[in-house]
């Protein structure tokens, strides 16, 4: 570790249960941090309630990937194709050749619906509550509620 410019631990995608992965996550940086103290740890996590845990073990930067992926899905809100030019974009500097066609295709999969009834188990909830309980139980990001009385 005396020549290196950074440790990179990445998250396991694979793995069923995000609180397990980010606790592993957690116990890597501690490892890290016993071999240097001086290197800088950047990490990735699942969720965002484990990033402090995930600072205070030793990382010095980490990326959240539900957050990460939430402020992709609003950056193409203000900016459609946004996504589409970052697929493109990270494709191509694989080298390897692109069917640019294909690569919009997939990043045109995300679309957003309007949701005119709001399900009742969400009447009453604070609006991050109501983003929370419905991105946990549908993987669907909340964006904005408007009051039917107006």
């Amino acid at each position: 570790f005396s020549q290196a410019k950074g440790i990179f631990i990445l998250t396991d995608s694979s793995n069923c249960s995000k609180q397990q992965a980010d606790g592993e996550i957690v116990a890597q940086i501690q490892s890290a941090r016993l071999v240097s103290n001086l290197v800088p740890v950047y990490c990735q996590i699942h969720l965002l309630e484990n990033k402090r845990l995930a600072l205070l073990a030793g990382a010095s930067q980490v990326v959240c990937m539900r957050k990460m992926k939430a402020e992709l899905l609003a950056t193409n809100m203000l900016c459609p194709g946004a996504m589409t030019l970052l697929c493109n974009l990270a494709y191509y500097s694989t080298g390897k050749a692109v069917d640019t066609l294909s690569a919009y295709a997939r990043s045109r999969d995300v679309q957003v619906y309007p949701l005119y009834t709001l399900p009742q188990g969400l009447c009453g909830l604070s609006f991050v509550d109501a983003a929370n309980a419905l991105y946990n139980t549908t993987g669907c990001i909340l964006i904005a509620v408007r009051d039917g009385r107006t």
